[in-house]
């Protein structure tokens, strides 16, 4: 073997070596990395990795509140904007997060979330939530990194929803941890998201009772 075949050679297992190293480096301390974290965490049922990259609690929180507003603006009942209600509501928000997170590490676990369970009030508060996001009928697609600065990122997460045929963008807010890796903290267009799925919920019922 000549010696310039050798330095090719040679050349071509640098280079290996230098992508594979640019995605240790690199890639694996991105938002979209961690993203992949969390789904396969899922898929093998790993809470405890699962509690480090999804802060549930913020999640939760945040999402009880922009529930409120975007049912306020499906339902136009005028809620958000009536203090009394309102008291009441936030009253019940940490039974509506302890609901969900029981009910999302009981589907991680792989345990039926209805066997066993209590219904109140939270949990029926839960089950409209799931109802009105339809996330059931969604799969994910593709995923981007909308922008990065300062320890937080915003990354774009398209689903499909396979009911009404059509693709969803959730934002969602995610923080860097001290490892380099990165935490779900909260859907910042979850608002919009509701209210999209709610307009294309009501299009596709029309839809059939006129083909009905």
């Amino acid at each position: 073997m000549s010696e310039n075949v050798k330095k090719i050679g040679l050349g071509v297992v640098v280079a290996i070596l230098c992508a594979l190293a640019f995605y240790f480096m690199y890639w694996t301390k991105t938002p979209a990395y961690s993203v992949n974290i969390i789904r396969e965490s899922i898929a093998k049922h790993d809470v405890v990795t699962f509690e480090k990259h999804v802060d549930m609690d913020t999640l939760y929180s945040k999402g009880f509140n922009d529930a409120i507003i975007a049912f306020d603006r499906i339902e136009g009942n005028g809620i958000s904007t009536n203090p009394f209600a309102m008291g009441i509501l936030q009253m019940m928000k940490p039974a509506f997060v302890n609901e969900l997170k029981a009910r999302t590490l009981d589907e991680i676990k792989g345990v039926d979330a209805e066997n066993g369970t209590k219904r109140n009030q939270a949990t029926k508060m839960a089950e409209g939530l799931q109802e009105k996001s339809d996330m059931k009928n969604a799969t994910f697609k593709d995923i981007s990194v909308v922008s990065k600065e300062n320890g937080e990122a915003i990354v774009a997460l398209t689903v499909h929803n396979k009911r009404f045929n059509k693709d969803f963008v959730l934002n969602v807010k995610m923080a860097e941890l001290h490892d380099g890796t990165w935490r779900l903290k909260e859907i910042t267009n979850l608002v919009d998201f509701l209210v999209e799925v709610d307009k294309a919920d009501k299009a596709l019922k029309a839809s059939e009772k006129n083909a009905a």
